[in-house]
């Protein structure tokens, strides 16, 4: 019994590693092509999806960066039912400037730079 059990265990969790691959895969996809999902529509009762977004490549060559700028982390939020993106970015100095972009047109709409030069630019990571 205990000859079988294992590759059992093995085969089971190749199988949901493959399922959760493959969930993730769907979930950027959606992300990467502009689908958002949006809090419900409170009067219709319909309206969990929004097209019309740019996708987060299309907004990346659109936001121009400077040369030798590194993206490091981009997140997707909502405040107050709008809908942004939060892309931190390296610029060539060392500094880190946090850009908030309308996910619609590619606007930058806030932008906030942190104090310290990042590590990675000072000879860190």
């Amino acid at each position: 019994m205990q000859r079988l059990l294992f590759p059992l265990v093995l085969v089971l969790a190749l199988l949901l590693g493959a399922v959760a691959l493959w969930l993730a895969r769907e979930a950027w996809e959606e992300y990467e092509h502009g689908e958002a999902y949006l809090p419900h529509d409170m009067e219709g009762g319909t309206g969990w999806r929004e097209k019309g977004l740019l996708s987060l490549r299309e907004i990346i060559r659109r936001l121009d960066l400077p040369e030798k700028s590194r993206i490091l982390e981009v997140e997707r939020e909502e405040k107050e039912g709008l809908l942004y993106y939060e892309i931190e970015v390296l610029m060539p100095g060392g500094r880190v400037r946090e850009l908030y972009v309308d996910p619609r047109t590619a606007e930058v709409v806030g932008m906030e730079e942190e104090e310290e030069p990042h590590e990675t630019a000072a000879g860190g990571r």
